[in-house]
């Protein structure tokens, strides 16, 4: 058996000083490796003793196990959630402080520092460059200050999302070897595999902004009682404004997101399930060519799965899209409100308002959102996590010692399920060295009598005495990817003069000879490189190879020929096993005289037990008793006599062994084999970035679309940018408006009356005053030129010098239609990018899935089927969901980037 990887370079952050840890630097080496080349596993550090997975695993555990007590005695379910609170309270509730403290103190102190600065640059004297220096040097510290504490906060519940997930892995992992065979009949593969990959990393996003909850309420006081010093009652329009988007309205978008996730991971465990039992079954499809209709399935589940993956990423793009306008529609009602009231706008008032806007779209608009969006997707992993976890486990059963080899059973009866008793009344002993037959019609009891003396089926009643250590062959061969000498071994020291002779009495020698690597070829996922035979003998070795007191041995000769058959039997079982406790279930019934002793078994109960001589005397007929499997199987495939229907699809394979066996032995092992002695490693593509976004957006087989939306995410981010740029514009002509040196002329209708108005006293300024007029100054007289005051600017008096200053209803107006655009353009790219990307998503899976139909059979054999499932479950699930958002927010920066500067 392979061992695990280990990584052997030491974690950095162990000898970390406290300079390194404060500023990260224990990372500077692996972030110029990954500068210069693409990081591999081994250059990876290996973890922590904090974050390993047993001492987590055992954590979780601890706490599980409680609840599931507490449950049990107040006949409840237990709650997942409240063990995940009891084993990680402690790191949750100091970085919950932590992020207090930044958000609520740091974080509310910038707008009042920005207003301040702007204040001083605006009333620019020499008396203020001294304060300048000094609010400007507080304002870089506390950027600084945020920054570093912001880092530190993010990394470590990123740490924490991760302890969280290597956790819930780690107790899902110990319930899978704790299933009975009922729960393991229920579970698909496919259902597992999603577990682990896309339920388990909603932990990872959820830990983050989870805090925000309970934050966010603090910090919008506080940042609302700043405000209101600055615009009195006009700031409950922003704040009431971004609050009926980023609360109500979110909280209903997280809703739907909630039950989109459901959905969706039930839609993608079905499809996965599909595409395991296909690569399952992959060389039986090849050789019906079966690719397309399995193909047909394939695409039928995934465009199921797409739909509302589709829908839930339209979702993602409305919360992404008040990302990008609340924290400026906010700003919008906040000074449209203040203007209304008769205020006017200066530069340090605006300013500090935008920055508190800022803020407040962080806590509301993202952190919040995103925080109810990941904690209904979270919840809902949560939710199938512990039903998988509530699933019926076996129990112990109850073995005594017998102090020597030797198996005694006395009134046994045992069940798979509480209805039923799939044994009845077993009374058997078996003493040390003896060679034990059990035989009797197919769903008889055979199997499920070795799983009793396993402790795999429980006893209801009766005394189970065992001595010795026990080796089992199971009915149904399995081999796991790795070398054939691999399988064999599993786990166990190599000794050669042993192992040679267990390769020589199983039959293996000849075809060691055949294969290209020897004992070294690497066999395909349960070993379907191999024929029937051949997997049914290597996995006797196994049994064979571990010295034990105690062999059970489930029907080993079923899939081997007539002459390979008698070779074991007579080489291995009866003459290498000498002097060891061996039961052996058969339909052979021509080896049943040199059985020590013979069990028949029907219907559950020992109908019969002796040596051969000795039921031959009762007439016992074998011939009647192992009746054709075909005339019993229609029947045994309706009964769930030996548990559940993993033991039915084992039986169900033991009988088509011979089937498989024939179609095994038609591929030829020269195409087969893999040639390297070593199993192909996963690696990270190394593809070029660019490359690969450029293939990406290929798939959306669509150039023109997406020539159109980048237009559109260039005109959207581009009508945001005017948004800003128009009010640092009219806040500049309302600064100049009212500025005190400022007047402007007026005249009544039908008089010659001229009055000249400060600008700070317009509201004197009656509806009958109609006509502007500019004073042009030769020889002390009034030079006067009549101007409609409908016009688009006023005309201004400023310092002597005539200035022209947009109307306040036309900047209103003009204010109005830029932010309209702007929220249209930019809610109506996010549609139209995820759709993109669903698209892409679309085409690249069934790319895949068509290339993956195509690929020869010696892919399979040399990539374990979970590799490949993988890219289908957790990859596909990152390209369906992660990339999107992550791809959206890089070019909205970017784009910010390019028209700001």
């Amino acid at each position: 058996m392979d061992v695990a990887f280990k990584l052997k370079t030491e974690n950095p952050k162990r000898r970390a000083n406290v300079l390194s840890k404060l500023f990260f630097a224990w990372l500077l080496p692996i972030i110029k490796k990954g500068n210069k080349q693409t990081l591999e596993v081994a250059d990876l550090y290996e973890a922590l003793d904090a974050d390993k997975s047993k001492r987590l695993g055992d954590a979780l555990e601890k706490h599980w196990d409680k609840q599931m007590l507490v449950a049990k005695e107040k006949h409840r379910q237990p709650s997942l959630m409240w063990a995940l609170w009891k084993t990680f309270r402690f790191e949750l509730m100091v970085y919950g402080i932590i992020w207090c403290f930044q958000n609520v103190v740091l974080v509310s102190l910038k707008p009042i520092l920005i207003g301040q600065l702007v204040a001083l640059f605006v009333n620019y004297s020499e008396d203020t460059v001294t304060d300048i220096y000094i609010y400007s040097a507080g304002f870089i510290g506390l950027s600084a200050l945020i920054v570093f504490f912001n880092h530190h906060t993010v990394f470590g519940l990123q740490v924490m999302g991760m302890k969280i997930r290597v956790a819930i892995s780690s107790l899902v992992y110990r319930k899978i070897t704790k299933l009975n065979q009922k729960a393991l009949g229920e579970t698909a593969a496919g259902q597992i595999a999603n577990l682990l990959s896309n339920d388990v990393m909603r932990f990872d996003l959820v830990v983050v902004p989870l805090h925000a909850l309970w934050v966010m309420p603090i910090q919008v006081a506080v940042l609302l009682f700043i405000m209101w010093q600055q615009v009195g009652i006009s700031s409950l329009a922003g704040v009431v404004s971004m609050a009926v988007v980023s609360l109500p309205a979110q909280g209903y978008l997280a809703k739907l997101q909630g039950k989109y996730r459901e959905s969706i991971s039930k839609k993608t465990d079905k499809r996965v399930k599909v595409m395991n039992e296909v690569v399952s079954g992959i060389q039986v499809i090849k050789m019906y060519a079966w690719e397309k209709p399995f193909e047909a399935v394939i695409k039928l589940a995934r465009a199921t799965e797409i739909k509302d993956i589709t829908a839930a990423s339209y979702l993602r793009g409305v919360y992404s899209s008040c990302m990008v306008f609340l924290d400026r529609m906010a700003l919008f009602f906040t000074i449209i409100c203040y203007i209304l009231l008769g205020n006017f706008l200066t530069a340090d008032v605006v300013f500090s308002l935008a920055q508190t806007y800022n803020i407040l779209q962080m806590a509301m608009a993202i952190y919040w959102p995103m925080a109810i969006s990941t904690g209904a997707e979270a919840l809902v992993s949560v939710k199938r996590v512990q039903e998988f976890l509530v699933m019926e486990e076996k129990e112990e059963s109850k073995i005594d010692d017998l102090g020597k080899p030797g198996v005694i059973l006395s009134n046994v009866n045992a069940s798979w399920t509480p209805s039923t008793n799939t044994l009845q009344e077993i009374s058997l002993q078996i003493p040390t060295g003896t060679l034990c037959a059990v035989v009797g019609p197919v769903g008889a009891g055979k199997s499920s009598l070795l799983q009793l003396l396993l402790g795999e089926l429980p006893a209801k009643s009766g005394k189970v005495m065992i001595g010795g250590e026990i080796s089992y062959s199971s009915q149904e061969p399995w081999l796991f990817q790795s070398s054939v000498r691999k399988n064999i071994l599993f786990g166990k020291p190599y000794e050669k003069t042993w192992y040679d002779k267990v390769v020589k009495v199983c039959a293996l020698e000849r075809d060691f000879e055949q294969f290209p690597h020897k004992d070294r070829t690497i066999v395909g996922e349960k070993g379907v490189s191999l024929s029937g035979g051949q997997r049914a003998r290597i996995n006797l070795a196994r049994a064979i190879y571990r010295n034990a007191d105690i062999y059970l041995l489930d029907d080993p000769l079923s899939a081997v020929d007539t002459h390979v058959g008698k070779h074991l039997f007579e080489s291995c079982i009866v003459n290498h096993l000498r002097g060891k406790t061996r039961i052996l279930v058969t339909h052979q019934i021509q080896y049943l005289k040199k059985a020590n002793l013979i069990v028949v078994i029907n219907d559950g109960k020992i109908e019969a037990q002796g040596t051969f001589n000795e039921l031959m005397e009762y007439n016992l007929d074998f011939t009647k008793l192992l009746v054709a499997a075909d005339e019993t199987e229609d029947k045994e495939e309706d009964s769930d006599s030996d548990g559940g229907k993993l033991i039915k699809s084992g039986r169900a394979s033991a009988r088509n062994r011979r089937k498989s066996s024939a179609i095994s032995t038609l591929s030829d092992f020269s195409e087969s084999m893999y040639d390297d002695p070593q199993v192909i490693e996963e690696e990270s593509g190394n593809a070029k970035i660019g490359t690969t976004f450029v293939q990406y957006i290929a798939f959306t087989k669509s150039i023109c679309f997406v020539t159109f939306i980048a237009i559109l995410l260039v005109l959207a981010q581009g009508f945001n940018v005017l948004v800003d740029l128009w009010v640092t514009f009219w806040t500049s002509q309302e600064q100049t408006r009212h500025s005190n040196n400022t007047s402007i002329l007026l005249q009544s209708v039908g008089t010659n009356e001229v009055e000249l108005y400060p600008l700070n006293q317009t509201s004197k300024i009656n509806a009958t005053h109609r006509y502007v007029y500019n004073t042009e100054n030769n020889n002390g007289s009034l030079i006067l030129k009549q101007i409609s005051f409908d016009d688009l600017f006023d005309k201004i008096q400023l310092d002597g010098q005539v200035q022209e200053i947009i109307k306040t209803d036309y900047a209103i107006y003009i204010y109005s239609a830029l932010m309209a655009l702007a929220i249209i353009l930019t809610i109506a790219r996010s549609f139209l990018f995820y759709k993109a990307c669903m698209m892409s998503s679309t085409h690249l899976h069934s790319s895949i899935f068509h290339t993956l139909l195509k690929a020869p059979m010696r892919f399979f054999d040399t990539n374990p089927s979970g590799r490949i499932l993988n890219r289908f479950s957790k990859d596909m699930g990152a390209i369906d969901e992660v990339l999107p958002r992550v791809w959206f927010r890089q070019h909205s920066s970017k784009l910010i980037y390019i028209l700001y500067f």
